[in-house]
């Protein structure tokens, strides 16, 4: 054989990206799309309300916490003017983009082990394809909520209460930092899963606790109220730091954002929104350093 005609074939470090793997990413972008679909019509065929699941999901949700914590816990008085079923349905549908998201990234290696073992693609697919599947269930359930704000509107403006044009640019760029957080989160989730089984069945629960965590139940400004007060002897100097902390989730200021410029009630706060996607943005390339490593594994232990 002639070696000045072969093929020269670059091996890499695995762990490194350079900028041929993201052009062989957007080269791979058919395959994507193909498995985008694929998902979408797994999830939904043979199923008796179909595409309704992703409404019931968060409307059902939304009931819920409407009677228990709205009702049963007295918290109704937290959202007023705005009612309480309206101003907890805008953070659970941001929660429940957030948490579907999640858990499909951090499942996509698992899920796909057969296919992993047996073709080569750019691995970073399969989280892409997963997040771009819960951004189809999100604009459902974004219709959900316009339709809701409509059907309400009129009780809205009688409480003083509208939405903020010249804010509602906040919606998308709340919904961006929120998917961000979703994809850096589930690369973790999907790199040390790979590893550690216990990461996958312990998925669910930090997901739970970052529910409760978040001001979805609850305005933020009370955490910040419960803080200050004198009563819970948390000291002076903690206070701040603490308050930082809180608004370092990035859920807390995507969801204190999204309800400030549909309800008016109050201003958006930029800050804590960058806040959060700061914290997104290095979760993000921690996640991807930890999905690169566990490309390398993943057949062995697949």
């Amino acid at each position: 054989m002639n070696t000045d005609t072969a093929p020269l074939t670059l091996l890499l470090p695995r762990g490194q990206t350079n900028l041929a793997e993201w052009r062989e990413l957007w080269a791979a972008r058919d395959l994507a799309w193909f498995l985008v679909k694929r998902d979408l019509k797994t999830r939904y065929s043979q199923s008796i309300l179909g595409l309704g699941w992703a409404v019931v999901q968060p409307l059902f949700t939304t009931v819920v916490m409407t009677v228990i914590f709205g009702t049963v816990a007295g918290l109704s008085a937290l959202s007023d003017p705005v009612p309480y079923s309206v101003w907890s349905l805008t953070a659970v549908v941001v929660m429940t983009f957030f948490q579907g998201a999640t858990n499909e990234v951090g499942n996509c290696l698992a899920a796909n082990m057969g296919v992993i073992t047996k073709v080569y693609f750019p691995r970073l697919v399969l989280p892409l394809v997963s997040l771009l599947g819960r951004v189809f269930d999100l604009g459902i359930m974004l219709t959900m909520l316009a339709l809701t704000l409509l059907g309400v509107h009129g009780l809205l403006l009688a409480r003083g209460c509208h939405l903020q044009l010249c804010a509602i640019w906040v919606v998308p760029m709340a919904l961006g930092v929120t998917g961000l957080a979703a994809l850096a989160m589930g690369l973790w989730l999907a790199g040390l899963s790979v590893q550690y089984r216990d990461v996958r069945a312990a998925q669910g629960l930090m997901l739970q606790l970052l529910m409760y965590a978040s001001p979805v139940i609850y305005p933020a400004s009370q955490v910040i109220l419960k803080l200050q007060d004198p009563k819970h002897h948390i000291p002076t100097w903690l206070v701040d730091p603490l308050s930082v902390a809180y608004y370092l989730n990035p859920l807390a200021g995507a969801i204190e954002a999204m309800r400030a410029a549909l309800f008016s009630q109050e201003s958006v706060s930029y800050t804590h929104l960058a806040m959060g996607a700061v914290t997104a943005v290095i979760g993000l390339i921690g996640g991807l350093w930890c999905f690169r490593r566990a490309e390398t594994i993943v057949a062995d232990v697949g």
